[in-house]
């Protein structure tokens, strides 16, 4: 009743922050319906999308922890999940969050379904900040390193470490992953080279008799094509 005796006496106001201060007494009341009015008077679009999204889930719980995600209440999304035992949506928050250790936590206790693809995910978190050895960690416990590690390793030219890792694992699926990256890897190398060679071909000219002119020329196309890439590029 107080929610909406409220609700009536700021039905004009156009002062967002008051409609924020009322959302978040939607999500400690699990007032939803008033909750979208809220959000959607405040301009937050994409917390009024969020919320149409979450009625799918069944439990109301859930549905207003969407709401405390979009005001930035973690905490109280995180009760919230724990209120209605939803342990797979807890670890997503926390992933999304950054919260991997408490994420890995909740899947090893509450949510093991989902205990590979935390792994992984953190795993990958790990190699996009340049953890190599903690991502090889990672991806081993998800049980995805067979594929994961030697790619990883690859792109970073790293082939020392990968041929350390393939002796260590002594797995037949590793030998033949990385006998299939082979050809590949050997067709780049050639295309590296035929690139070499033409280069070299092309200073060759431009040092040879008459071969300032052609040198200028050719700095003049260059200086052409990467001006039309910039203007692509804007």
């Amino acid at each position: 009743m107080v929610l909406l005796s409220s609700l009536r006496s700021v039905t004009n106001i156009k002062n967002a922050t008051v409609w924020e201060n009322m959302a978040h007494m939607c999500v400690k009341t699990k007032r939803l319906d008033v909750a979208e009015i809220c959000l959607g008077n405040m301009g937050h679009a994409r917390g009024a999308a969020a919320v149409r999204e979450a009625k799918q889930e069944p439990e109301l719980e859930a549905q207003v922890a969407a709401v405390a995600i979009q005001l930035g209440l973690l905490d109280d999304a995180a009760r919230l999940y724990r209120e209605c035992g939803r342990y797979d949506l807890l670890n997503e928050l926390y992933r999304n969050a950054g919260f991997w250790e408490r994420a890995i936590a909740v899947a090893e206790t509450r949510d093991r379904i989902h205990l590979r693809t935390t792994h992984h995910l953190y795993a990958q978190h790990l190699e996009g900040i340049g953890d190599v050895r903690g991502a090889i960690e990672h991806y081993q416990i998800a049980q995805t390193h067979l594929t994961q590690v030697p790619r990883m390793l690859f792109s970073l030219g790293r082939m020392d470490e990968l041929n350390d890792f393939i002796h260590r694992t002594q797995d037949p699926q590793l030998w033949r992953y990385v006998s299939s990256q082979q050809p590949a890897n050997k067709q780049t190398n050639k295309q590296q080279q035929n690139g070499k060679a033409r280069r070299s071909q092309m200073f060759g000219c431009c040092y040879s008799d008459g071969g300032q002119d052609i040198w200028s020329q050719s700095s003049d196309t260059i200086k052409r094509r990467s001006t039309t890439r910039g203007r692509r590029i804007i």
